[in-house]
């Protein structure tokens, strides 16, 4: 990636920070359904170093329905349907749209090429799920409290 684009996912980060925290607050994964949490917080590591790793949008999603499927069947997934596909729809709109915006790798192209764009999405599906890991570790905090 280039200094333009690094500069351009800088100036996205407190919309995603926002994003975020209004995620959690309308999907209050973090608080206790009987005797177990909604969504363990190692759902989210996991997909956030999936996102850290390199992974595409498309493998992101990918990932968080297999982790919900296998919520469905009681084992360690994403148990919270309708949050994991609120998360999917986060993804789209905060990641997808923002990548498709991203500048030009080079002057004298319209759009960054496909290499350029994936790399570009997993630089801002880390930082946005990054933000939602730590507003989940502060809100479980607080829901405690």
């Amino acid at each position: 990636m280039n200094a333009k684009i690094i500069n351009w996912i800088d100036k996205q980060k407190p919309k995603l920070v926002r994003a975020a925290e209004e995620y959690l607050s309308q999907n209050e994964i973090y608080r206790a359904i009987g005797s177990k949490k909604a969504i363990s917080i190692s759902q989210l590591q996991n997909l956030l170093n999936a996102a850290r790793s390199g992974s595409t949008l498309a493998e992101l999603r990918n990932f968080l329905r297999y982790q919900m499927g296998r919520g469905t069947k009681g084992t360690r997934g994403w148990t919270e349907w309708d949050s994991g596909e609120a998360l999917i729809r986060l993804l789209d709109e905060q990641v997808g749209q923002r990548a498709e915006k991203a500048p030009p790798a080079k002057a004298n192209q319209e759009g960054a090429p496909k290499t350029v764009r994936y790399d570009v999405e997993s630089k801002l599906a880390a930082l946005l799920l990054g933000y939602i890991v730590r507003h989940f570790t502060f809100m479980e905090a607080l829901s405690k409290k």
